[in-house]
């Protein structure tokens, strides 16, 4: 786990969750970095969390383009359905293996009967041609449930100065 105020920094924002929740930065984990991410260039996204006696595991992405603009060629929406797949994937595996240290987390993560998928998106406050926007807003979360449906077709977008009600944590300046 990340540490017990249940914290995880991603790039320059800082995710606080509930005490009680179990919080991982997959990517980070030995298991991941050693053998997952050379399997087919396997991907995570970018934290796994849940509740432990809820019912709902988050998978959350989280992209900052405020200071740096999108390269990528890859359609941002298909670049996260392609992490969920992976991290499911991921979790599935480690949850059969007991000697890798996300052994306990894994098990549980898939144990929880609705996944939630979070696309975090961080835009240029003042678009420009140097820094413009990735996504309309309005139709972000259209677009990402569209993309995400077999899994959750109530995925979410949001943004620190937008957050759904039903997201437990909160999002801060790193």
């Amino acid at each position: 786990m990340a540490d017990p105020m249940c914290k995880i920094t991603e790039g320059r924002l800082e995710f606080i969750f509930p005490d009680d929740w179990q919080v991982e930065k997959l990517d980070d984990t030995p298991f991941y970095r050693k053998h997952f991410q050379g399997f087919a260039d396997s991907k995570s996204v970018d934290i796994v969390s849940f509740k432990p006696d809820g019912e709902e595991l988050w998978l959350l992405e989280v992209k900052d383009y405020r200071i740096n603009p999108r390269t990528k060629t890859l359609d941002l929406f298909l670049e996260i359905a392609l992490k969920v797949r992976d991290t499911l994937a991921l979790l599935y595996l480690a949850k059969s293996k007991p000697e890798i240290s996300i052994y306990g987390f894994a098990g549980e993560a898939v144990a929880k009967t609705t996944i939630r998928v979070v696309l975090h998106l961080e835009q240029p406050a003042n678009p420009s041609r140097l820094y413009p926007l990735i996504v309309d807003r309005d139709n972000a979360r259209i677009k990402l449930a569209q993309t995400v449906r077999v899994v959750d077709p109530h995925a979410l977008f949001c943004e620190m100065s937008a957050m759904p009600p039903n997201c437990q944590w909160q999002v801060i300046l790193a």
